[in-house]
């Protein structure tokens, strides 16, 4: 895989200094987006001096990519001795692209150095809205020079068309790797002796979750305690956590459930002070297996960590999710007054992380829970705005705790 990964990063760096094409195309599988990311620290590690803005997560839209990716524009640009960048009240695509351009223009000053935005994000909910994205920021790009260098993911075609149909010209590197040849790389790089240590654990953990994808579950676990070992003798908590926290939804989907449960919990108590990001995935699962057994009270509890945990990372669609699977936890505890202020919660997080489906989702249910308890005036009311999608009108959000997420 290390001899994959140098191939591809020496095509990245001729795509980032060479001239004649505005987009780099990327067609590779979801699975393959971690060799991307790995060719693009590959090059900063080398030495490069070009400026690179990465994107590997999910996108969702345009506005929570934006969100995710103008701090790391701000502290290149704060790096490099460049002012704020201005204020505007453009669509979240363009405010994205200005920002861009700010840093591009900005780093010209230093000479020959190119700006690179890799978006290349794991999973795509809004086909649409990274077409806007990417055709934006890549008719930007021809604005400053040196150039901003754009590299977009491909899935079925449809983003070489809609470049195509705005006169963009591309350079295309394709990443054709089976699921069975990705993890027969990383097991190479697994075992060679001669690598560092973080990366044949980082190569294992690739390996047990390819295990895992394919149904060799056993094989995942053992591959996952393991790895817990390793890294709870290195001190790594966050690490540690993880494999964990993997390690117990493994266990829940082999069917042992209880035991899922435990494991979950664990690497959820490791995880709470050093790896919040961790502890969010570990509450989801958890709550869930709460659900499944019927155990309101700890599904309750999971779901409202989420919601915490998720409003401390700034990621308010998550805020809603947990919320309204917390509602229809505290509804089965006969707790109706808590749940419809959950929902009114989630309907405003989702509504601000422009998460419309989530809004519909926790609107709707609010609307049956006040139908439900006789309030036909007030289920009226959210059903206009849910029709509309608008605010939901709700009561103050008043849990009983001194909670963090947004209201």
């Amino acid at each position: 895989m290390r001899r994959r990964i140098a191939a591809l990063a020496e095509r990245l760096e001729e795509f980032v200094s060479e001239d004649g094409h505005e987009v780099l195309v990327v067609d590779c599988p979801a699975s393959a987006v971690g060799i991307v990311g790995a060719a693009v620290d590959r090059n900063e590690q080398t030495g490069s001096t070009d400026l690179s803005i990465p994107f590997f997560g999910a996108f969702d839209d345009a506005q929570a990519c934006a969100r995710t990716l103008g701090p790391q524009i701000d502290a290149l640009a704060a790096a490099i001795g460049l002012a704020p960048r201005p204020e505007t009240r453009e669509s979240p695509e363009q405010a994205l692209a200005l920002a861009l351009l700010h840093l591009a223009r900005g780093a010209r000053r230093l000479g020959d150095v190119r700006v690179a935005i890799w978006l290349c994000p794991s999973a795509i909910r809004d086909e649409a809205a990274y077409l806007r994205l990417g055709v934006a920021l890549a008719r930007r790009a021809r604005d400053v020079a040196p150039p901003l260098r754009v590299a977009l993911r491909e899935t079925d075609g449809s983003v070489r068309a809609a470049l195509a149909h705005a006169g963009i010209r591309t350079l295309d590197v394709a990443i054709a790797l089976s699921p069975a040849a990705l993890r027969e790389g990383f097991a190479e790089d697994a075992a060679d002796p001669e690598a560092d240590p973080r990366a044949r654990a980082a190569a294992s953990l690739a390996v047990a979750m390819a295990d895992a994808d394919a149904g060799r579950e056993h094989d995942a676990l053992a591959s996952l305690t393991s790895l817990a070992s390793f890294h709870r003798e290195r001190g790594d908590v966050p690490s540690h956590a993880l494999c964990v926290v993997l390690a117990g939804s493994l266990l829940a989907r082999v069917g042992a459930l209880d035991e899922g449960r435990a494991v979950l919990a664990r690497g959820l108590a490791l995880s709470l002070e050093k790896a919040p990001a961790v502890a969010l995935s570990a509450t989801f699962p958890g709550g869930e297996l709460a659900m499944r057994a019927h155990d309101w009270v700890e599904a309750d509890a999971h779901f409202d960590a989420a919601a915490r945990i998720a409003a401390r990372l700034g990621q308010l669609r998550f805020v809603a999710q947990a919320l309204c699977r917390r509602a229809e936890a505290l509804h089965a505890l006969d707790r109706s007054d808590r749940a419809v202020q959950a929902l009114a919660c989630a309907a405003t997080a989702a509504k601000a992380s422009g998460a419309t489906e989530i809004q519909r989702q926790a609107l709707s249910a609010l609307a049956a829970l006040y139908r439900d308890a006789g309030m036909s005036g007030r289920a009226r009311a959210v059903e206009t705005h849910l029709a509309a999608l608008a605010p939901a009108a709700h009561a103050p959000c008043a849990h009983d705790h001194a909670h963090d997420h947004a209201p």
